[in-house]
């Protein structure tokens, strides 16, 4: 991990390590829709972490989620894992963009 992704990691509180190799893992084909079981054998993390994480990915805005429990990584999933912006200003996006899809604590989706 180089010292910038280390700096994000460490800078937003509910960023962990997994979600890198969950956004990784789905933003190579971007078509790619995966339920965390999959994603799970593919990325070495359990079923209940990376169901967990997940969720959480969902609700953050990085990942969407289809009626039947599969997940696909967002263009701001992408834009998160390719550190296009810095740690300062993810938090203030994932805000607006929970706003703008009723989502995390403006919405129950």
């Amino acid at each position: 991990m180089t010292r910038r992704q280390w700096d994000m990691y460490r800078r937003v509180e509910w960023l962990v390590p997994a979600d890198r190799a969950i956004l990784g893992l789905l933003a190579a084909d971007r078509r790619l829709t995966l339920q965390p079981g999959n994603i799970a054998q593919s990325v070495g993390y359990t079923r209940q972490h990376v169901g967990r994480r997940c969720r959480i990915l969902y609700d953050k805005t990085l990942l969407d989620r289809e009626d039947d429990g599969y997940y696909r990584i967002t263009d701001f999933g992408v834009e998160v894992l390719d550190e296009q912006m810095p740690p300062e200003e993810l938090e203030e996006r994932v805000e607006e963009r929970q706003r703008d899809l009723g989502r995390g604590p403006y919405g129950d989706e």
